[in-house]
C-alpha cells in the first residue's frame, strides 16, 4: 500500500512539475517544416501568417519554453521592428501569443521570407510612406496629403508646406524623404527622394508611372525658381561636367482643387 502512494505521489510530482515549472524546448515536424516549441506540445493548425500548437502544461511553463524558443533564431532589425529570423523555414517570426483556459493553446505569428533582406539603415527614414512599388497611382490628392505626401496638380503645389521643409533639410544636408504624387488629366506619377548617408552618390530618386518604376543616384539636389515656376533638379557629373536632370517643375502656389 505504501508503496503505491508513493507511486501515486511521485507520479504527480511529475506531473505538477511539468505542468507548472519551465522546461526544455523541443522540434516539431509539421509536413516540410520544422518548429521549435515547448515541450510535450501538439500541432494544431496553420495559414499563410501563423501557426497554432497546444499543450497540457500552464500557460505560465508554455510562455516560459516559447521565450527560450525564440532565442534559438537570430534576431533581426529593420523598419523600426525586430524579428527572429527561422532560416530553414524561411520565415520571420514577429510575435506570439499564449491562451488561456486548458489544454493551453499558443500561437506563433509570422511572415514569410527574410523581410529585412536588402534593408539598410537608409531605409528607415522612408519606410512609414511604404514601398513606391506597392502605391496606387490613382491616389486622390486628399488622400496623399493627408498621408503626408507632396502633391502638384496640374503644375500646382497644393500643399507647398511639405516641400518648403524637406528642401529645408536637404539644404541642411539633413537626411530627408519626399514622396510627390503629380498628376494632370493626360498621366500621373509618383517621385521618391531621399538623401542617404553616402558619400559619393547621396542622392537616391525612384520615378514611378504607368510604365514601371525607376531609380538612379545623383550626387547633388537643388531647387530654385525661374519665371514664376519651381525647378527641382539633381546632378551628376560626366567627365568632370556638372549635368543637370530637372525632375519636377510646380507653381508655388496652393490650388486647393482635386
Amino acid at each position: 500500500m505504501k508503496k503505491s502512494v508513493i507511486g501515486f505521489l511521485i507520479i504527480c510530482i511529475i506531473f505538477m512539475t511539468c505542468y507548472f515549472i519551465p522546461f526544455i524546448t523541443v522540434e516539431v515536424h509539421v509536413k516540410d517544416q520544422v518548429w521549435r516549441v515547448p515541450f510535450a506540445s501538439e500541432f494544431v493548425s496553420q495559414n499563410d501568417t501563423s501557426i497554432r500548437f497546444k499543450s497540457f502544461r500552464s500557460a505560465y511553463a508554455i510562455e516560459k519554453d516559447i521565450k527560450n524558443a525564440m532565442m534559438s533564431y537570430p534576431e533581426i532589425h529593420c523598419y523600426g521592428n525586430s524579428f527572429r529570423y527561422d532560416k530553414s523555414n524561411d520565415l520571420s517570426l514577429n510575435s506570439y501569443e499564449v491562451g488561456d483556459g486548458y489544454p493551453t493553446s499558443f500561437v506563433y505569428h509570422y511572415k514569410k521570407g527574410n523581410v529585412c533582406e536588402g534593408w539598410t539603415e537608409d531605409d528607415e527614414i522612408a519606410f512609414p510612406f511604404g514601398a513606391i512599388e506597392n502605391q496606387n497611382l490613382k491616389t486622390t490628392p486628399s488622400k496623399a496629403m493627408k498621408r503626408g505626401w507632396f502633391v502638384v496638380k496640374d503644375g500646382y503645389a497644393l500643399n507647398p508646406d511639405v516641400f518648403n521643409k524637406f528642401s529645408m533639410n536637404m539644404k541642411h544636408n539633413i537626411n530627408s524623404f519626399l514622396r510627390v504624387l503629380e498628376i494632370t488629366d493626360e498621366f500621373e506619377r509618383m517621385i521618391d527622394i531621399q538623401l542617404l548617408h553616402d558619400d559619393d552618390n547621396p542622392i537616391l530618386v525612384k520615378i514611378k508611372d504607368r510604365s514601371g518604376v525607376s531609380k538612379q543616384r545623383y550626387e547633388l539636389f537643388t531647387d530654385r525658381m525661374k519665371n514664376n515656376t519651381h525647378i527641382v533638379e539633381v546632378y551628376d557629373y560626366k567627365d568632370k561636367e556638372k549635368i543637370p536632370h530637372a525632375i519636377l517643375t510646380f507653381v508655388h502656389k496652393k490650388e486647393s482643387r482635386e
